[in-house]
């Protein structure tokens, strides 16, 4: 149906435009929004991250023997690392008239897109969340 929308308002034809709308929950359609995304840039990355290797095998070292190992093996399965992203992204934007089939608006907005991970492994058992944080206008 979407198909057929899209070629009903690209020839201009209003009729066949309404015959679409006349059914279902799209026959009290007023407006269309047609958004195109024109750029979307990755502006800044930072992550970090622990290991816990390092000071597994430095502890075995220090206390050898069976105490030594096994702080090595517990410290060794610790890791951890987050990651962050700054994201700008751009979209063009069309309102068309549904009745009509005319544009009547367009524009051009920016948003900054803040993105984010965090994973943890820890003996054997890991777990990672990620997600956008927030959205800011340009």
């Amino acid at each position: 149906m979407l198909r057929e929308i899209e070629l009903a308002y690209k020839l201009g034809d209003p009729a066949k435009a309404q015959a679409l709308f006349q059914q279902g929950e799209l026959q009290n359609t007023r407006w269309i929004i047609k958004f195109d995304i024109l750029r979307a840039e990755m502006v800044a990355k930072a992550g970090s991250g622990f290991s816990g290797g390092t000071l597994g095998s430095t502890a075995n070292n220090l206390l050898g023997g069976r105490t030594g190992s096994v702080v090595k093996k517990v410290a060794g399965s610790v890791k951890t690392i987050e990651s962050a992203g700054v994201w700008i992204v751009g979209m063009r934007y069309k309102i068309i008239d549904a009745r009509m089939t005319q544009q009547v608006a367009q524009g051009y907005a920016e948003d900054k897109l803040e993105v984010g991970s965090t994973g943890t492994s820890a003996f054997g058992v890991s777990s990672r969340r990620a997600g956008a944080r927030h959205w800011t206008h340009l």
